[in-house]
């Protein structure tokens, strides 16, 4: 969790204590911490984020039993008030993670805390612009989007759609399993969630539907009491009904839950250096140069596949990269082709009293 302040105040980010310690020196202990980024790593991976941290943890994981058969993850690191500044256990080089400013800083700490799996766009709409083809037919994050905006070209195939639409739902098991493992403090709760629709229900809507992805198919007026909206047909001035209901019908999926965003990404921080990943914030990526072929026998200061710089300048060198970083922080000079595939998304949320 967040580090607490000199003046007893809990701080919001992980590492803010760095920040609003009395008598501290921020960018001094920031410097000293880009300074400890090692030459080498097998492995480098781009963003403090949730996918960045998962990705890291999955990876050290993979590294110390493929399988994952019946083992255990490391006891938890004892508690220090410069954590990250003190030598973790089982630490090593094999894969480190590069944040540009504080874990969960960034939109996995400021997330809505809805986890449900799918995608904003329905399978079916996916499907429905989807091609027939096989596997050959190549997709990328933009064709993907052009094909949803009505591109008359499909550039993913159905079985792709499926995939990823299948992928969501594993994903979510696997952060359930996640948080029981690690015990990671988020406040997970398997709540599910509630869909509201203003458009009136197709007819090809049905109970195979909800049989199948044990879904329940809401009335309006169950969705308008759980919005806490009015949902019976008042009497206007002239003797006449009008209907109340905004939402014509909903759907309730159980599988969904909530959690508190920033301490699931702190927690998956704590779970990944567990295995002895190395975390470096305030470690911003302004490039990435592959190397000439470097021969076996050569020491690592002149290894890897990859050289990963850092805005000071300091240089990592690696086997492989995975870049999970979001769009206004991922430079031409790092990768141009994915610079160009993000599409900006926003969403609002509105908190009320528990209805």
């Amino acid at each position: 969790g967040a580090g607490a302040a000199g003046d007893g105040k809990r701080c919001r980010l992980r590492n803010a204590h760095k920040n609003c310690a009395v008598g501290g020196s921020s960018a001094n202990a920031n410097a000293s911490a880009v300074r400890d980024i090692p030459e080498y790593s097998r492995i480098v991976v781009v963003g403090g984020g949730m996918a960045g941290l998962h990705a890291a943890l999955a990876l050290a994981e993979r590294a110390s039993d493929p399988n994952r058969r019946g083992a255990d993850p490391p006891p938890p690191m004892p508690p220090a008030e410069n954590a990250r500044r003190t030598k973790k256990r089982n630490a090593n080089n094999d894969i480190v993670v590069l944040e540009g400013s504080l874990v969960g800083n960034g939109a996995s700490g400021r997330a809505k805390g809805l986890v449900v799996p799918g995608f904003q766009v329905p399978l079916e709409n996916l499907l429905e612009n989807a091609s027939d083809g096989t596997s050959n037919a190549s997709w990328t994050v933009p064709g993907l989007v052009r094909a949803m905006s009505g591109d008359s070209t499909p550039r993913y195939t159905k079985a792709v759609a499926e995939e990823m639409y299948n992928l969501s739902y594993a994903a979510m098991d696997r952060l359930r399993d996640i948080v029981k493992e690690y015990d990671i403090d988020c406040g997970w709760v398997e709540c599910g969630a509630v869909e509201g629709s203003i458009h009136p229900m197709e007819e090809d809507n049905g109970d195979d539907d909800e049989e199948e992805d044990e879904c329940k198919i809401l009335t309006a007026a169950q969705v308008d009491r759980i919005m806490g909206r009015p949902s019976i047909n008042e009497s206007s001035n002239n003797g006449t009904k009008n209907s109340n209901n905004l939402y014509k019908w909903g759907e309730y999926d159980p599988s969904c839950a909530a959690a508190d965003p920033l301490a699931l990404t702190t927690g998956l921080a704590e779970a990944a250096e567990r295995w002895g990943v190395r975390i470096f914030e305030h470690a911003r990526v302004a490039k990435l140069e592959k190397r000439q072929q470097q021969l076996p026998d050569e020491p690592h200061s002149t290894l890897g596949k990859y050289s990963v710089v850092t805005e000071e300048g300091r240089t990592i060198r690696c086997d492989h990269v995975v870049l999970c970083t979001g769009a206004d922080q991922l430079s031409e000079h790092v990768s141009r082709r994915l610079s160009r595939s993000f599409v900006p998304v926003y969403t609002w949320m509105a908190a009320t009293e528990p209805l």
